[in-house]
């Protein structure tokens, strides 16, 4: 079933048949697929991948889509471990799905801080304690070296330290979440 669906200008998407995608769902974000068909113009046929974790509809699930509902799995990032992915700059392919679902992934694995770039931590409350997070061994890891270090507050901390101490450049750490978020968890 090799071949190329034939997008039309205004389709917006070059992709051959079999492509990984991502579809937009109203219900659960988005659910990744493999392009099946091209029905109609502006449709396609999507058959639902399974994920870990995920709420998606049962693996091999045919459901249609818009193309405007479509954005591109980068075989690169799908590929890789995402605790490996520390910083979401670093995807291949931006976009909201593929933030998401690296955010997602990393949740599971209990990684609940990713970067989005230097100065920006994203971090998702577990709602567990995670035992090593906040401990002793974890302040030493960070203290004086944030270099090659998994994101983590402490990280962003002692960066803002260094930044203070070392350059004379004032600093500012915002905590910013909605209430029961974890910021009072993080500050203490």
């Amino acid at each position: 079933m090799a071949g190329t669906i034939d997008f039309q200008d205004g389709d917006g998407l070059t992709l051959m048949d079999n492509s990984l995608v991502w579809v937009s769902s109203e219900e659960i974000g988005w659910i990744k697929g493999r392009i099946v068909r091209k029905p109609g113009p502006g449709e396609v046929e999507v058959e639902v991948v399974e994920r870990d974790h995920a709420p998606d509809p049962p693996n091999g699930t045919l459901i249609q889509a818009s193309v405007e509902d479509l954005l591109p799995v980068s075989e690169l990032d799908a590929n890789e471990e995402p605790t490996k992915i520390g910083d979401v700059l670093n995807l291949q392919v931006l976009h909201d799905a593929a933030v998401y679902e690296i955010l997602r992934l990393r949740y599971f694995g209990d990684n609940i801080y990713t970067q989005a770039g230097p100065t920006s931590l994203i971090s998702i409350n577990p709602y567990k304690q995670i035992v090593p997070l906040y401990t002793q061994r974890a302040i030493n890891t960070y203290k004086d070296n944030t270099q090659g270090a998994a994101p983590h507050v402490f990280g962003m901390a002692q960066t803002a330290h260094n930044n203070l101490v070392d350059n004379g450049v004032c600093q500012s750490i915002l905590c910013s979440g909605e209430s029961g978020a974890g910021k009072t968890e993080v500050t203490l």
